[in-house]
């Protein structure tokens, strides 16, 4: 056994006396990884080959000048090897060199496979091809389109062949000579392009490698179809392929996705030559890109062209509810009229027509846009939805995340919350337990222009105090026993951007109050165990069900502290103060729990008049426990069972007489509010004590 090389020669092993073992073979690729790793960059690039003669192993790295001349790829090259992952220790592709056709046949004929010789994806996607069935011994591609499916696929894909070709057709002068074709296919591995040398478009046509469709499913492993399934880059290299159909040739390929990320199509690269060629995978990747760069300036500039020609017709008809979108059904622009509904979807160019639904509109009619015989677009007349409802503030829909109501006192409340979700404003909530403090902040950034970022939510008085500091701030790895290997974000960096709500602000102990304050006018947290601040943007919101005035004045709450939270303050009505939003909330508990039953007069008064101490949160306990008390059958007042019912249970007399129907129902209604006195409940209900008697008796009403 002989080796040759170091940092700054060519690494080999050759076999000069009988079979090389496995651990020579794996250190031998190690070491040479350790190479390539050093060598890597800008100034040189190697090109990797692989040469198996009988049962010696030869590994070495070629000079390759002529890819490095070829100054039409050199900037995509450069641009591919920071989107592709470097070699580095064992999972690199050099692993990938060593596998045999025994590794591969031993695991399609028996399921043992030696995981050591095969990159992770690799084995992820035999498990799966095996999983599926795929048949191994395949001869050629199964599945071939016809010439008019195909004619339909390439119209259908257009605008992917039209950005592609001219980068496909660029590689002629690089891959001359090298065996190499090029395959462009639609996100469905439906093959739209096939681009080389005849005679190995010939060849692969045999094996309708190019006039069919990839995927994994009925394939197995294969670039395209794994690349699509795995939705990254990936080189499938000879026995990879997991049917043997494909053993005799190398593939890179590289996803190509569009402005928003959905995959549009594949590009890849295939050659019949035995080697596993680097290179593939970076010109895969970097072209792959670059179409991706030229997909977006092309979009763009439609959308340009397309507003221009819309302007006139939506500045003439503001009074008409008009959407534009792209050919791709994404949002570019609106009339006057519902701009303030789709504002805040137009941003990004991210919104679909989909969701018109969600938005509360409907769509009528939808006209084509054509400009030079082109397709770029469609102008969609809608209709607003008689179901939704529009609140506008600062112009754009504002939504409470619960049940709304129709009461003044939380009327007054929700204006203050439209005013809150308009600025970054700190915001400290008020109220007594149970009346929806966390639904209130979370309303607030559902409707401020952090929406799309995180909300975090803290229970100060959950967490003990020693585990509080790492729950807000996190920790480095180290920092105590126990600590996680990587450290632990705290809620403040992951709520950076968004919100972070900090319920029961109050039981905060006094040590932790002065690292808040800190975060408050820095701006910044230091994790435990670290020595740099991370500067983090999140909006505050705290909440309490305890006067913090009172606790600052008894020492327990800092004076400085409470000034920076009690900037804007919200204080939520009890339900008590409420009912008129009794009967909204009962119909919302019905609609979310989709269940379809109706509450009889008398027991909605009854709801109404009960002095509700734990609030919505005990109204909506208290209805949940009646659906299952009433299983399939109407809710009864004897499912009724608060958690108070003695002592203030009403704050008004019920008007039991005007009752017309169920005498069952007022009579024990009546008893209730009696407390089983049986000659006031028969007065409450203006009837005759001996006909209440006799009542009882037929109805079977124990006291």
């Amino acid at each position: 056994m002989s080796w040759v090389g170091g940092q700054n020669g060519v690494v080999q092993q050759l076999s000069k006396s009988g079979v090389p073992s496995f651990e020579d073979r794996t250190m031998c690729v190690r070491a040479f990884s350790k190479f390539v790793d050093y060598h890597l960059d800008l100034k040189l690039i190697f090109q990797k080959v692989l040469i198996h003669v009988d049962n010696t192993v030869k590994i070495s790295y070629d000079y390759n000048k002529n890819f490095i001349n070829s100054e039409n790829f050199r900037k995509y090259f450069i641009l591919g090897q920071s989107l592709i992952p470097r070699l580095k220790g064992d999972d690199i592709f050099l692993n990938d060199l060593i596998i045999t056709k025994s590794t591969w046949k031993r695991f399609v004929d028996e399921g043992i496979l030696d995981t050591s010789r095969l990159s992770n994806r690799i084995i992820e996607s035999w498990y799966r091809s095996k999983k599926n069935n795929v048949n191994p011994y395949l001869e050629k591609g199964s599945h071939l389109l016809s010439y008019e499916d195909l004619l339909k696929k390439r119209k259908e894909n257009n605008r992917l062949l039209q950005l592609a070709s001219p980068y496909i057709h660029s590689l002629d002068g690089f891959l001359k000579g090298t065996g190499t074709i090029l395959i462009l296919t639609d996100s469905e591995g439906h093959v739209l392009k096939g681009h080389g040398e005849d005679k190995t478009i010939q060849f692969a046509r045999d094996f309708n490698i190019i006039n069919g469709q990839w995927n994994e499913k009925e394939l197995g492993t294969n670039a395209i179809g794994t690349a699509l399934e795995i939705n990254e880059p990936i080189h499938v290299a000879g026995v990879e392929h997991f049917s043997a159909a494909f053993h005799n040739w190398t593939c890179s390929a590289a996803p190509i996705k569009n402005n928003q990320g959905q995959l549009v199509g594949v590009l890849a690269i295939s050659t019949t030559r035995k080697q596993h060629d680097l290179k593939l995978l970076s010109i895969a990747v970097s072209t792959a890109y670059a179409i991706e760069l030229q997909w977006k300036l092309h979009q763009e500039n439609e959308r340009l062209e397309l507003l221009q020609a819309s302007y006139n017709k939506i500045e003439s008809n503001r009074e008409q509810s008009i959407i534009i979108c792209d050919r791709d059904d994404y949002f570019i622009a609106a009339s006057s009229s519902i701009m303030d509904m789709i504002k805040d979807e137009m941003k990004e160019y991210k919104t679909n027509v989909s969701k018109l639904e969600e938005i509360g509109l409907k769509e009528k009619i939808r006209i084509p846009i054509h400009m030079d015989g082109k397709l770029y677009g469609y102008e969609i007349h809608v209709a607003i939805k008689k179901d939704h409802k529009m609140q506008a503030h600062n112009g754009s829909t504002f939504k409470f995340a619960g049940e709304e109501g129709k009461s003044e006192q939380f009327e007054q409340v929700i204006n203050d919350l439209k005013k809150a979700s308009k600025t970054d404003i700190t915001v400290y909530i008020h109220g007594e337990s149970g009346t929806g403090k966390e639904i209130t902040a979370k309303t607030i950034h559902l409707n401020s222009k952090r929406k799309n970022k995180p909300f975090i939510v803290i229970n100060c008085g959950s967490i003990p105090e020693h585990l509080l500091e790492s729950e807000l701030f996190g920790y480095e790895e180290g920092a105590f026993t126990g600590a996680r290997k990587k450290g632990h974000k705290g809620k403040f960096e992951q709520a950076d951007g968004g919100t972070i709500f900090l319920d029961e602000i109050g039981d905060m102990p006094l040590s932790m109050q002065v690292a808040l304050l800190r975060v408050l006018q820095e701006k910044e947290v230091v994790p435990i165990g670290g020595s740099k601040a991370r500067v983090v943007d999140v909006r505050i919101i705290t909440a309490t069900n305890k006067r913090l005035e009172m606790l600052v004045e008894e020492g327990k709450f800092r004076r400085d502290l409470f000034y920076r939270l009690n900037v804007f303050n919200i204080n939520l009505p009890p339900l008590r103060e409420r009912k008129a939003d009794i009967s909204s909330l009962v119909d919302h508990f019905l609609k979310t729990k989709d269940w379809d039953v109706k509450f009889s007069d008398y027991l909605m008064d009854y709801l109404v008049n009960y002095h509700w101490p734990g609030n919505v949160r005990e109204l909506f306990n208290v209805l949940e426990k009646m659906k299952v008390l009433a299983e399939d059958g109407e809710p009864q007042l004897s499912h009724f069972s608060p958690y108070f019912l003695h002592g203030n249970l009403l704050t008004n007399s019920i008007s039991l007489k005007n009752y017309k129907n169920n005498v069952k129902d007022k009579m024990v209604m009546a008893l209730e509010q009696a407390e089983g006195n049986v000659s006031k409940a028969a007065e409450f209900i203006g009837m005759p004590m001996s006909t209440f008697y006799r009542k009882l008796q037929k109805y079977k009403i124990s006291r």
